[in-house]
């Protein structure tokens, strides 16, 4: 083997790995939770349109069936999906800015069907209402991604409660 082939096929062996790995369920559902995530960030500076493209990609994230519950200090109650996207609408239109943080994210994907995935992971809320109050809240969440007919990963449920 030449020098030359044996270069292409080291590169051509890296890509093949790297996007392996890239496109792994893992990997995806990672993304995914930090999209989440990132739906639930504002900056005080974006406008209303930038705002209201986040609710559209919450709703591109959940299941049509997807079911939320929160337990933390200032909320416990459960939500439809239509109750999500309503709260987080009236959520990022009222507020100055907002941040979601996933950090010690673990992720275990069904073994049986690997169709199913678990996410748990501390989740740092920081919201700065119209008056500039901040409200802070650390959370632990549970995620539970599905994939659904088109084999792309869904929302089904999320649980959010106090560490």
């Amino acid at each position: 083997m030449t020098k030359s082939n044996f270069i292409i096929a080291a590169v051509f062996a890296t890509v093949v790995a790297v996007l392996l790995w890239w496109f792994s369920d893992t990997q995806v559902i990672k993304r995914k939770t930090h999209a989440l995530a990132e739906t639930a960030s504002v900056a005080r500076a974006d406008g209303k349109g930038a705002r209201a493209l986040k609710t559209k990609d919450l709703a591109g994230l959940l299941s049509n069936e997807v079911i939320g519950s929160v337990e933390v200090s200032r909320l416990s109650d459960s939500f439809s999906k239509d109750e999500m996207l309503s709260a987080h609408h009236m959520l990022v239109h009222n507020c100055r800015s907002a941040s979601a943080i996933f950090s010690d994210m673990e992720i275990e994907i069904d073994d049986e069907t690997g169709t199913s995935a678990t996410v748990t992971a501390s989740l740092d809320l920081l919201v700065t209402d119209t008056r500039g109050e901040e409200y802070k809240e650390s959370c632990l969440a549970s995620l539970t991604w599905k994939k659904n007919d088109q084999d792309q990963w869904s929302l089904h449920r999320i649980q959010i409660h106090q560490q």
